[in-house]
């Protein structure tokens, strides 16, 4: 099977006609130039991404080869969630992966951040949340203008914004909010760009999965891992602590 993972879309054009799906935990996860994410919260995501394409496509059965482990045992989970029968089975220690997937070019970032929330915040209500709290801790340095589809993170001193946004309603659900990344002075805005932010819940209440995906800086490459990847790390790191701290409010 040929797909991105970690892209609902291509991986449910993927599993298209499939009748039993068969899940064997990848080698590599992301083959992003630069990945920022736990190998547990990876698999999380490419997961229930896995197991709600085998249900939207009527697959009668996930099998689901792994080793034994705490990570795999959620991704178990995960996959059950669905309600499709699961069957597992144990891969031998030394056998290589026999999925393969076609992820992210390496030209491409990949950020993946759990935090916890308060259980009754949806995926949508954490992401207008975050926006709000960016523009509150940002020494008021930070401008962000948002509607009902689009948002934009800037500098007051800056005309351009860095990150623009646009809201994928179409894609969206109650435990899935996404923005695609369309441009802005930190974004190199290329024709066709599967660029994102997403916000999910997956099994947990009171865990939200933020992600960015396929993202490319428009800084130059050297620059980038130096600056603007640190600071998104650190941004995610003090977002986790406040919503845990004080439960966002």
């Amino acid at each position: 099977m040929k797909a991105d993972l970690f892209d609902p879309e291509d991986l449910e054009r993927s599993l298209h006609g499939v009748d039993r799906a068969v899940f064997q935990v990848p080698e590599h996860l992301s083959q992003a130039k630069l990945t920022q994410a736990r190998r547990a919260d990876m698999l999380a995501l490419i997961a229930d991404n896995f197991a709600r394409a085998a249900k939207n496509q009527g697959a009668r059965e996930i099998i689901y080869v792994a080793q034994d482990s705490p990570e795999n045992q959620e991704c178990k989970e995960i996959l059950a969630a669905q309600g499709i029968p699961l069957t597992t089975r144990e891969a031998e220690p030394a056998a290589p992966p026999k999925q393969s997937g076609v992820h992210t070019p390496r030209r491409g970032v990949r950020s993946i951040q759990r935090i916890t929330v308060p259980s009754h915040w949806s995926p949508e209500a954490t992401a207008d949340y975050y926006l709000h709290w960016l523009a509150r801790t940002g020494l008021r340095l930070v401008k962000i203008r948002t509607d009902s589809e689009t948002a934009e993170i800037g500098l007051r001193f800056l005309k351009e914004p860095l990150l623009k946004l646009e809201h994928d309603s179409e894609q969206s659900r109650e435990d899935y909010f996404i923005y695609r990344i369309v441009g802005g002075k930190l974004a190199r805005a290329r024709k066709g760009s599967r660029a994102r932010l997403t916000f999910r819940k997956i099994l947990r209440q009171d865990q939200v999965f933020i992600s960015i995906h396929d993202f490319e800086p428009a800084l130059p490459w050297p620059l980038y891992v130096l600056t603007q990847a640190q600071v998104h790390l650190l941004v995610m790191k003090l977002f986790g602590l406040a919503t845990k701290a004080n439960g966002g409010f």
